[in-house]
């Protein structure tokens, strides 16, 4: 994914933190669930978008999505950041 996203772009949605990670992703969008006058909608909060390596994101992707840590870990040793 890191050598082709230079040539198209790619959308995932997943709870994996693998996949955004190690794909080094340009953009992040978290999305929040709400609930509004019994019914359920997802909103798209500013701060909680932005790329892999803004540090309100990457605290995101560690608390929220399936072995985030572990992930960084990973990154950090096949690429080197």
């Amino acid at each position: 994914m890191r050598i082709e996203k230079r040539r198209r772009q790619f959308v995932f949605s997943s709870h994996n933190a693998n996949i955004p990670v190690l794909g080094d992703a340009e953009q992040i969008v978290g999305l929040m669930p709400v609930v509004d006058g019994g019914v359920e909608r997802t909103v798209i909060e500013e701060n909680l978008c932005g790329s892999i390596d803004v540090p309100g994101i990457k605290n995101l992707v560690k608390d929220l999505l399936e072995g985030g840590q572990r992930a960084f870990t990973t990154r950090r040793a096949k690429y080197g950041f």
